[in-house]
């Protein structure tokens, strides 16, 4: 899929691509986006035998925008980790959210009503519920994540 023509040039165009290796290099600790994916990678017994995952971060590395979705072998049909056309709406996806969480932060909504908007958008992206998404940002992520 990386491969791919169109998601090199897409990457190239839109995208500063980074690999963390989390083998060599742990988790980095500047990157609260990826509190989730850590969190994940704990939990499943199995992620120390492989562990890929996609996702797109705002630049600051605090929030995540949009996920590929799972990378397990069991999923390979229809992941977009492995197919050009999804994980290009995949990238899509990460782009409308930057905007979507630009315009947020830059409106004259008060804090609370900000917070509520990006914790709506983290759980739509991520297939999960508002608290679930409250609950990484306060144990994980941080207030910042979302401010």
């Amino acid at each position: 899929m990386l491969s791919d023509d169109g998601v090199i040039a897409r990457l190239n165009a839109d995208f500063v691509p980074v690999t963390v290796n989390i083998t060599d290099d742990g988790w980095p600790a500047d990157a609260p986006a990826l509190a989730p994916w850590h969190w994940g990678y704990d939990a499943w017994p199995f992620s120390s035998l492989g562990f890929v995952n996609a996702l797109v971060c705002d630049p600051a590395g605090r929030l995540p925008l949009a996920w590929a979705g799972s990378g397990m072998k069991s999923e390979f049909e229809t992941s977009p980790n492995y197919h050009p056309a999804p994980f290009l709406r995949f990238l899509d996806r990460g782009i409308a959210n930057s905007q979507y969480a630009a315009a947020v932060r830059a409106s004259s909504f008060d804090r609370a009503q900000r917070h509520k908007l990006l914790v709506g958008m983290l759980a739509q992206e991520f297939g999960t519920d508002d608290g679930k998404v409250e609950w990484f940002i306060r144990n994980k992520m941080g207030e910042s994540a979302v401010e």
